[in-house]
């Protein structure tokens, strides 16, 4: 995978931030990340939300435990393994946990190919910071096309919840929040990593089958496919691009709103000012006069006086 990426200099990025706002160059950013030919395929959701465990079931090693699972935070900072030659899955920290992790996982989040937002349906709903959370991602997505291609929403822990008779109903009420949040029907899918794993242990093939994990990887391989013929290094360049010659117009309009409101500060000075200039030069006339026609008369006085004393 391409760890080298280009780096916006500290200079553009203050410049960015302070004549665009602060999502400026995080946004040209994310979109220089983005290039290297391989696609990335990132996980998101909050902690004990099922992440690592779904990615662990992806990667189908086993007993293994590739990506670290448990109640508490396990991943500190995004952890990357190879899916196919060119595919790569990016387990990130659980969101709203620290400022700082937070950060790092949008970041990743932001840059990857394609985002599975992870969601623990044993909990119910959708929580305020999860929808808040969803909204940031969609944010970065330039149509809701390019988020209908990009995005993915997994309910885990299904076999928690499934028996339920208010199951069905709560799956279809996220499914309404996540419309209303993102403005288009994401692809939405219903996990067990528990159970793939106990159906591949006990060989049962029927159970693998309903744990949804075949499902979802065939469908994330095909997204995969879809986003490198559609969004890969070709797409990204003509977007940055288009994002350079968009923040440049910006620029542009920003100097000649400077250069109107200095024009408009120098009509102001000149109305105010002007007039008044010309009173005290026409005061400074007549003074002047005045002290020439002053020194015209001492003249004239030390010219008699001279004549006397001859």
């Amino acid at each position: 995978m391409v760890e080298e990426r280009i780096k916006l200099k500290k200079s553009t990025v203050d410049i960015m931030n302070q004549k665009l706002g602060a999502d400026a160059a995080k946004m040209l950013q994310n979109k220089l990340d983005s290039l290297g030919g391989d696609v990335t395929i990132t996980n998101t959701g909050v902690v004990s939300s099922g992440k690592s465990s779904l990615y662990n079931a992806l990667l189908d090693i086993g007993d293994g435990e590739r990506f670290s699972v448990g109640a508490a935070r396990t991943t500190i900072t995004k952890d990357i393994e190879p899916l196919t030659r060119n595919i790569y899955i990016i387990d990130t920290p659980g969101i709203n946990i620290e400022s700082a992790d937070d950060e790092v996982a949008l970041n990743a989040v932001c840059a990857s190919s394609i985002i599975v937002m992870v969601h623990n349906i044993r909990t119910g709903m959708l929580h305020k910071n999860e929808v808040e959370w969803i909204r940031k991602i969609a944010a970065n997505f330039s149509s809701p096309q390019e988020t209908k291609d990009r995005f993915v929403f997994v309910c885990s822990w299904i076999d928690g919840r499934e028996k339920e008779e208010t199951y069905q109903k709560t799956l279809d009420e996220i499914k309404k929040v996540l419309i209303e949040t993102i403005g288009v029907e994401p692809d939405f899918y219903t996990v067990s990593a528990t159970r793939f794993q106990k159906g591949k242990s006990i060989n049962k093939p029927e159970m693998i089958e309903m744990s949804g994990i075949p499902r979802l990887k065939a469908a994330l391989l095909e997204k995969a496919e879809y986003f490198n013929s559609h969004y890969g290094d070709s797409h990204i360049k003509a977007e940055i691009i288009n994002l350079c010659e968009e923040n440049l117009t910006k620029l542009y309009a920003e100097k000649i709103a400077q250069l109107l409101q200095c024009k408009t500060i120098e009509d102001t000075v000149d109305a105010n000012y002007k007039s008044r200039y010309r009173e005290w030069a026409s005061v400074f006339n007549i003074y002047h006069d005045m002290h020439e026609e002053y020194n015209s008369i001492k003249k004239r006085i030390k010219k008699l006086k001279d004549e006397v004393s001859n």
